[in-house]
């Protein structure tokens, strides 16, 4: 498994376990979360997005990773691979090309 950087770890974190209660779509939970990050945190976190789905990751193994981060949101089993383009996506949106 890649080394997980730190902005990726503190991206994981925004995300709190029924927060998304209330919002429209998983788009919209992770625009929100993404919206609190720290601009110069959002290179660091696409970087390593782009590498861990670019690469030959497994679903498990991208689970893998997301519990190493300590998480407070649990992302439901075959569902991690389209949470985390989804997030891939809005990081893209959110910062300037690195």
């Amino acid at each position: 498994m890649l080394a997980i950087p730190i902005e990726f770890k503190k991206l994981v974190r925004l995300f709190l376990q029924d927060s998304h209660e209330g919002v429209e779509d998983t788009s919209e939970f992770i625009n929100l979360a993404v919206g609190l990050m720290d601009p110069a945190d959002i290179p660091a976190a696409k970087a390593h997005l782009e590498a861990i789905l670019g690469g030959e990751n497994s679903d498990e193994e991208l689970a893998e990773m997301w519990k190493a981060c300590r998480p407070y949101f649990w992302i439901e089993k075959g569902e991690i691979r389209s949470f985390l383009s989804d997030l891939q996506n809005q990081l893209e949106q959110a910062g300037p090309k690195i």
